[in-house]
């Protein structure tokens, strides 16, 4: 997965072309990538443990995930109106500008990534619901 996340990443910077040179290049998207892609990592390695801590430990992990789409959207949303724009279609030149799915520069890895770790979370989350209600139920008897 964490692989996977990469290797897509790569493929979106590099569509840039050649010379892909930028004047004033903001490093805030890429932290924040690889903050996504330790998380991954964290994810991979807890749920390989096969321990409930790890298991616990991932479910943190994919709520930093998602947590960090949360903070990429209000950051577009943020940048769009810097620009005087409501969408990314009312820019002078929307091509111009890369994006995908609504947040600035993404790519459809990206998108693919919050689609799964969402999935994910709602798995890990009726997993842990269930091992509650089912040790409650236990105690009762």
């Amino acid at each position: 997965m964490f692989e996977a996340y990469s290797v897509g990443y790569d493929a979106g910077r590099g569509s840039c072309g050649y010379p892909c040179v930028a004047s004033h290049q903001d490093v805030s998207h890429d932290v924040m990538r690889f903050k996504i892609e330790v998380a991954l990592l964290v994810i991979c390695l807890s749920l390989w443990s096969k321990k409930l801590l790890g298991f616990c430990i991932s479910v943190v992990a994919a709520t930093f995930i998602i947590s960090q789409y949360g903070v990429w959207y209000l950051d577009t949303q943020r940048w769009l109106r810097e620009m005087g724009v409501k969408s990314f279609s009312k820019l002078p030149v929307p091509g111009e500008w890369p994006h995908f799915a609504g947040f600035y520069r993404a790519t459809p890895w990206d998108f693919f990534l919050l689609l799964f770790i969402t999935a994910l979370l709602i798995w890990q989350l009726r997993v842990l619901i269930a091992l509650a209600t089912g040790v409650r139920r236990s105690t009762r008897l």
